[in-house]
């Protein structure tokens, strides 16, 4: 079942998710997890790394699941959120950014 899109679905999802249902949570990384890890590879060489981040980027979306306003697809909030930790995580190694041209989501 693909609820990615519907913002019905994405509704009953986050409030699925919020009231504890790991079913939900599931449902929301599986629909995710492809753009998630295009993005780490992109940004990331390292396998090790990509790995830990990816487990980062879904705890920062779960801890701020309820700041979530529907103003966008939640997909595309999650991506920022890829986008904002990897970035993070570059600024505290000091490593250089590396210019990112080719991601659908923007």
């Amino acid at each position: 079942m693909n609820n990615e899109g519907n913002p019905l679905s994405e509704q009953i999802l986050v409030t699925e998710i919020l009231n504890g249902n790991v079913q939900s949570l599931a449902v929301v990384v599986k629909n995710t997890e492809r753009l998630v890890m295009q993005i780490v590879r992109k940004m990331i060489a390292k396998e090790e790394d990509q790995k830990d981040l990816v487990q980062e980027i879904y705890l920062n979306a779960y801890r701020n699941l309820s700041g979530f306003q529907f103003k966008s697809k939640l997909s595309k909030w999650i991506a920022n959120i890829a986008y904002n930790t990897i970035i993070n995580y570059l600024q505290k190694k000091r490593i250089p950014l590396v210019e990112i041209t080719d991601i659908s989501y923007l």
